[in-house]
């Protein structure tokens, strides 16, 4: 039986729970830490690759079979590891010595697409036959990408071609790339290297469509000149750095890009004056788009189609469709002097009108009503007879395109006889697309 021992504390009366003497208390086995034997996996994993003799179909299979005996959930990383660098990883990311490493590794079977291609099909068997290792795989690719600078340019090559296959194949995020945002790899342009390795695989495998959408998804694409030396991160060197690499479509992509970053910008600014009630708003959204349009790459034609999205955007509408209309031209007419100190060459009016008729097919509240924003416009000076007769014969779009010819078609003639009658007074437009005086 065990014996119990009442203690109690000095200068106090309640007596304290009883402590146990005598019973010697067990480590649950949970508790345990379990003491791993990684050189042991190291080489049960390095064996049974060396004994399938560069066979990847044979390799796919032991490793396959593999956690049945192997613990790839202990061992995952260290699995991982092998297969991409050979052999075990110091914490510093280089190889550890005591052992050569094998062939069958991503760094080792062949700097070529086609091979790192049959590498990365071992891979994708391993990861969809063993699910629970995708996750260790996305923190081990990260964890070396870390490390770059431990390995020759062919590897580095070769690993950023691995590594591409692998965002693609949709085993990894392109998230991945944020490793290179270190400066050690950024300070010696081996960050710069391995991206411009990335996109060229990727452009290969892919349109540059989808490398958009895969750096905006990831956050990135307002980031690409962090890739560069911190003392050459400058839109200019990028270019000419993709250009000499034969990747024009990337500094253009960049462009593009910088130029989105900066119409975010301005449109935030611009409703923030709208938002403030200020009783002219007008000069001061002018003055904005001149220094924005001074200051960044953003064009007139830019700044004309932002204005657009930024006074509709504003108007606060019934949902009674009718009353909607109504108080959309209204707030137009309000605001339409805005638009002249940016449509004063023919491509922005050109432009506005092409944006404003696909605007009107996207909201069919306005589908019917093309016809009166244009009078409207050509009443504010905002476009001219020319951009409006170009807009019809040959520059418009092709959403609504019967429609919105039939609106306008009163307002084209009207402009054809104004000319020869130097008195007809402006169209004005009515529910019957008929010009009243």
């Amino acid at each position: 039986r065990a014996s119990y021992k009442m203690a109690t504390g000095t200068g106090s009366t309640k007596e304290q729970l009883p402590t146990l003497h005598g019973v010697r208390q067990k480590t649950r086995k949970r508790d345990e830490k379990q003491k791993l034997d990684i050189t042991g996996f190291r080489d049960v994993i390095v064996s049974g690759i060396v004994e399938a003799e560069n066979d990847l179909e044979a390799v796919s299979k032991f490793l396959d079979n593999g956690d049945n005996n192997m613990d790839y959930k202990t061992y995952g990383q260290y699995l991982l590891q092998i297969m991409i660098a050979g052999g075990l990883l110091t914490p510093g990311g280089t190889l550890v010595e005591d052992k050569d490493p094998i062939n069958v590794s991503v760094l080792r079977y062949g700097g070529d697409m086609d091979s790192v291609k049959k590498m990365l099909q071992v891979f994708v068997k391993l990861l969809r036959r063993h699910k629970y290792l995708q996750k260790i795989f996305e923190e081990e690719l990260t964890h070396i990408l870390k490390f770059l600078k431990g390995f020759t340019d062919d590897q580095c090559r070769t690993l950023a071609c691995f590594t591409t296959l692998v965002i693609l194949e949709g085993l990894a995020p392109t998230t991945v790339l944020r490793s290179l945002l270190n400066e050690y790899l950024t300070k010696e342009g081996i960050a710069l290297q391995f991206l411009t390795s990335v996109f060229r695989v990727w452009l290969q495998e892919r349109e540059i469509g989808n490398l958009s959408f895969a750096l905006k998804k990831a956050n990135l694409e307002g980031k690409l000149l962090e890739f560069l030396p911190p003392n050459k991160q400058t839109s200019e060197y990028f270019d000419a750095h993709f250009t000499e690499a034969g990747l024009e479509i990337i500094s253009k992509l960049r462009r593009i890009q910088e130029k989105e970053k900066y119409k975010k910008e301005l449109r935030t600014e611009i409703d923030h004056i709208f938002a403030e009630e200020d009783d002219n708003p007008i000069e001061p959204i002018i003055s904005l788009c001149h220094q924005h349009i001074r200051d960044t790459s953003l064009t007139d034609v830019d700044v004309t189609i932002l204005l657009w999205g930024c006074i509709m955007g504003a108007v606060e509408m019934s949902k009674k469709q009718d009353l909607a209309v109504e108080q959309a031209l209204k707030h137009l007419q309000a605001y339409a002097s805005v638009f002249v100190p940016f449509c004063e060459r023919g491509t922005s009016q050109l432009s506005l009108i092409i944006h404003i008729q696909k605007y009107c097919y996207d909201h069919a509240t306005f589908r019917k009503h093309f016809h009166k924003i244009l009078v409207l416009l050509y009443r504010m000076d905002v476009v001219t007879e020319q951009a409006i007769m170009k807009w019809f014969k040959e520059h418009h779009s092709q959403k609504g395109k019967r429609d919105f010819l039939v609106q306008t078609l009163y307002i084209i003639e009207w402009l054809s006889t104004a000319e020869e009658e130097s008195d007809t007074e402006e169209p004005v437009a009515n529910t019957d697309n008929k010009v009243t005086s």
